[in-house]
């Protein structure tokens, strides 16, 4: 994983992520809708970590055997921990990108591209989530950073779907995704984007008249899960007798990381088995 460390909005972001399209682009050819900057750094005066997150779009996975190749050829390691079938992780470690490659109709890929989206509209959770992520690094381990933002991403992609059902969104907004990218077909993308959003239409018609009042509670809503997170929390690695443990910067983040893990798998499988009622 990388290591985080949050970065003011820096206007080479954008070139950055600019000139790596361009690589990728050239290299896998075939079959590409849409490569897109997206995450933090796509955001106008977002604080980010400095890695450069891009979604590559594609009309299929037909051709996901050589994609692969290609990218390990521009040095981009197969992460796949998300272990989603149509959704795909790289990370380049050296010069700090992450790609996410996946159908450009793919609801993981399309939720990716709403989020950026609903923050650059809404400025308000723009600054809540610059001033969460700065309170989430201080007061917790960096190895729970990702999960502890989870209940704020989720219930943001949720927001945004709702915003388009209320006629909030529209073709036009779409722009905000597009910009720096690049766009082999837009309309496949607006397709894609709607196909997404409208698919969950009837599972969210009662929330749909309700989306001010969400929009309004949900900030709130979030604090309140952060403070009853289990892993708003640091810890300090101790031996048998309770002393600190005296490791190497590398050594502790390493196992530290192999400990947040653990907890957060057993946290959900936790969750999981409560839900099923099996405990």
């Amino acid at each position: 994983m990388f290591k985080v460390s949050l970065k003011t909005y820096n206007v080479k972001w954008a070139a950055k992520f600019k000139e790596e399209a361009q690589k990728i682009m050239k290299s896998l050819e075939k079959n590409i809708v849409s490569i897109l900057h997206i995450g933090s750094t796509s955001i106008d005066d977002m604080t980010a970590n400095e890695v450069i997150d891009i979604a590559i779009c594609v009309n299929s996975l037909e051709y996901l055997k050589q994609y692969k190749q290609k990218l390990a050829n521009l040095l981009y390691l197969d992460i796949g921990y998300f272990n989603q079938e149509n959704w795909f992780i790289f990370g380049k470690y050296n010069d700090k990108f992450h790609l996410h490659l996946g159908p450009y109709d793919n609801e993981d890929i399309v939720n990716l591209l709403l989020f950026k989206l609903y923050l650059s509209k809404h400025a308000d959770y723009k600054e809540f989530y610059i001033d969460l992520k700065k309170k989430l690094l201080k007061n917790s381990e960096e190895s729970f950073y990702e999960f502890n933002k989870r209940h704020f991403v989720v219930k943001v992609i949720l927001l945004a779907k709702l915003e388009y059902l209320n006629g909030g969104i529209t073709e036009s907004d779409f722009e905000i995704i597009y910009k720096n990218g690049i766009i082999n077909d837009k309309e496949k993308m607006i397709k894609g984007i709607k196909r997404v959003c409208q698919a969950d239409e009837e599972k969210l018609k009662d929330e749909i008249p309700r989306y001010k009042e969400l929009h309004s509670k949900m900030i709130d809503e979030t604090e309140e899960a952060m403070r009853k997170s289990p892993f708003c929390c640091k810890f300090t690695i101790t031996s048998g007798d309770g002393n600190p443990v005296e490791m190497n910067e590398k050594e502790e983040r390493m196992l530290k990381t192999m400990m947040s893990n653990t907890m957060v798998r057993q946290y959900l499988m936790a969750q999981d088995a409560d839900h099923k009622g099996l405990k």
